[in-house]
């Protein structure tokens, strides 16, 4: 299983649409096999989705994305795990556990049930879901 982080500066990047970096990270089964950084210097939308589904990405951390990113990832089957921040380590270690769902990784002003990122999940979408590692 492959999971892509927007990454800046040690930190997962606010805004996924103008994220310049992704690390990727490699799993077989609960162990990281592998882990590299890659440039996503795409403009456009569309290009952008493209770019993630090229890496083959299967699971997305990110902060905060616009309604037209999120839906394209969506579609192009990508889980999102979305309104998400802090330390890359931090949160690569609560993925692994399957703790990322805490209050310590979510975006401020992010306060589901009455958060804008929880209307994703009526609309059929993979927000803030979490299978973790397995």
């Amino acid at each position: 299983m492959r999971v892509a982080i927007a990454a800046s500066d040690g930190r997962i990047t606010p805004v996924l649409d103008v994220a310049r970096r992704l690390l990727l990270l490699d799993f077989e089964g609960r162990r990281e096999a592998g882990r590299r950084e890659v440039a996503l210097a795409e403009e456009s939308l569309a290009r952008r989705i493209q770019r993630m589904v090229e890496l083959r990405i299967d699971v997305l951390i990110c902060g905060a994305l616009s309604q037209s990113l999120h839906a394209g990832l969506l579609a192009a089957g990508i889980e999102i795990l979305a309104h998400r921040c802090g330390c890359l380590e931090q949160v690569i270690a609560a993925y692994t556990a399957g703790g990322l769902n805490g209050v310590a990784f979510r975006m401020p002003g992010c306060h589901p049930p009455h958060c804008a990122c929880r209307r994703g999940r009526r609309g059929g979408g993979r927000v803030h879901g979490e299978r973790g590692v397995s």
